[in-house]
């Protein structure tokens, strides 16, 4: 397969980008800079695509948008053409977080959710200023977390739920995080 020009890959962001934030109700660029805390001009040149936003701010444009790099970068239709022996064809998944085949819920993308919501409150609670304020840590806690995940569906969910330092948050992330595991685990035993 030949190299994609860097023009065509930014474009392509800048698409799914676009698409990804009226899906979640982001009507206008504007509202989602300002919720990501940056400013509309910034933002709208990711839209336009002038520029690629740097590691940082694409796990934040994640966080927002609740869905996982690889949907946000293009990685999850390619891994779904390819599962449909499609090899590079067009998108067969939706970005709105459903497969497109049986329009369940896209349990790769719920499992990311619930990795990044436990890292969260796992760092507020160790509070520590620095753990909340480095993305990338949070990140690295989130991957870990996911490829759990993967590897072992109901064993890290009980994990989670049994985990002492996520019994004292906050009522607010208790109930997130109790309705991604909801969701989670009911996408799994489907």
């Amino acid at each position: 397969m030949a190299p994609v020009p860097a023009p065509a890959v930014r474009a392509e962001f800048a698409r799914r980008l676009r698409a990804l934030r009226a899906q979640r109700g982001f009507e206008r660029a504007r509202h989602f800079a300002k919720a990501l805390g940056i400013e509309e001009n910034r933002y709208t040149r990711y839209e336009r695509a002038e520029v690629e936003p740097n590691l940082t701010l694409i796990f934040e444009i994640c966080q927002k948008l609740a869905v996982t790099p690889n949907e946000l970068l293009g990685f999850a239709e390619l891994e779904a053409g390819r599962a449909a022996g499609l090899g590079d064809a067009p998108p067969v998944a939706r970005a709105d977080g459903r497969a497109i085949a049986d329009g369940g819920p896209d349990l790769r993308a719920l499992a990311w959710q619930l990795a990044t919501e436990a890292a969260h409150v796992k760092a507020e609670l160790r509070g520590s200023p620095k753990a909340t304020a480095d993305p990338l840590r949070l990140v690295r806690d989130t991957g870990r977390l996911y490829s759990r995940l993967e590897q072992d569906p109901f064993g890290t969910v009980a994990e989670i739920v049994d985990d002492p330092a996520l019994q004292d948050g906050d009522g607010e992330r208790k109930v997130r995080l109790a309705a991604l595991i909801e969701a989670y685990t009911a996408g799994m035993s489907e």
